[in-house]
């Protein structure tokens, strides 16, 4: 049998005894490898040319110049939007309308008109409320700016009471759309009680609003001879729409709704007593004057110009004092009925 070996440069069979390779042409000298098998079947394009076949790579499509401009344009915008959302926070939320749970001696009666009876010199009649199923709270500002557009309070009082005011605000208010309710406060040792009316606020809360009429206005006044007279005779134009202050074993106050800068009973309390510390001084100095003038009609230069320019002055305080909206207190409250 012929023997064989590998070619040491390209491995491919050669005879014994040849002296080059058949197949790379390298010169061989003895073999280092003898084979007694027949050699392989040497398959040059398998060994040369073996390989795994690769789908060709779709190249990525190129966007259009106008698409990468909206992009931008867009992305912009988030980042301003973002930027202004953390310098200014998020936006605020309205807050629902406030419910509060009420003290014991406060009790609340929804659709039901109050026992209450309005009389007059020839006719009585019942408390009637014509509510809006469409009303509802509004904020502080919304009730303040109404009330004061309303007229109820305009209303003399000698031809109305406090529960026709009452009536009448309620009613104008719900066909504004504004909720109400009517009000009826007994006071400690009393057989007559007072009425007026409760709104609830977005803001606020629960608002007691009164707007009877001139009858509750302060007066200034002052002591001659032991008995209290107007001073100088100029009456008090008076400002009826005014915040109710309410609670109970304290004495039922109001304040001129333009004045009323908090809803708390506190806030009443130490305005009544700044006013009143106003009105003593006032007074205090009416006296004087009064005193001073002695009784006398008539006057000779320089005094007359002297109490000309001292009227003037105390005439200038008692419109301060108008202005202050402070009302005289009814009495000491010990239950409020609520009618929605």
């Amino acid at each position: 049998m012929q023997q064989w070996y590998q070619c040491p440069r390209c491995g491919a069979p050669v005879a014994f005894g040849c002296r080059f390779c058949t197949n790379c042409g390298t010169q061989l000298n003895w073999p280092t490898q003898q084979q007694t098998q027949p050699p392989p079947v040497y398959q040059q394009s398998q060994q040369q040319w073996n390989y795994s076949y690769r789908q060709p790579r779709k190249e990525p499509k190129k966007a259009s110049s106008s698409l990468i401009s909206c992009l931008g344009l867009i992305g912009i915008v988030f980042l301003i939007g973002g930027a202004i959302f953390a310098l200014r926070g998020p936006a605020p939320i309205q807050p629902p309308p406030v419910t509060e749970r009420q003290p014991e001696y406060i009790q609340q009666y929804e659709n039901r008109h109050p026992p209450v009876k309005i009389k007059t010199a020839l006719t009585e009649r019942q408390v009637h409320l014509s509510n809006n199923s469409d009303a509802k709270a509004v904020s502080f500002a919304e009730l303040k700016t109404f009330i004061r557009q309303d007229d109820t309070s305009e209303k003399p009082y000698f031809l109305m009471h406090c529960v026709d005011f009452a009536e009448q605000l309620h009613n104008n208010a719900e066909r504004a759309g504004i909720k109400a309710a009517f009000v009826g406060v007994n006071f400690v040792g009393e057989e007559i009680g007072h009425a007026l009316n409760a709104f609830k606020t977005t803001d606020r809360g629960l608002v007691y609003i009164d707007c009877t009429g001139e009858k509750l206005k302060f007066t200034s006044l002052t002591t001659i001879e032991g008995k209290k007279v107007p001073l100088l005779d100029k009456p008090n134009p008076g400002e009826w729409d005014k915040v109710a202050y309410i609670e109970k074993g304290k004495q039922y106050g109001t304040i001129n709704i333009d004045k009323a800068e908090s809803l708390d009973y506190g806030f009443y309390v130490e305005y009544a007593q700044n006013c009143q510390k106003m009105v003593d001084d006032f007074r205090n100095e009416a006296d004087a004057f009064n005193r001073a003038l002695g009784g006398r009609t008539t006057l000779a230069e320089p005094e007359y110009s002297k109490f000309k320019a001292w009227e003037a002055e105390l005439i200038k305080k008692e419109r301060t004092l108008d202005e202050l909206g402070l009302f005289e207190p009814l009495g000491i409250v010990e239950t409020v009925k609520i009618y929605w």
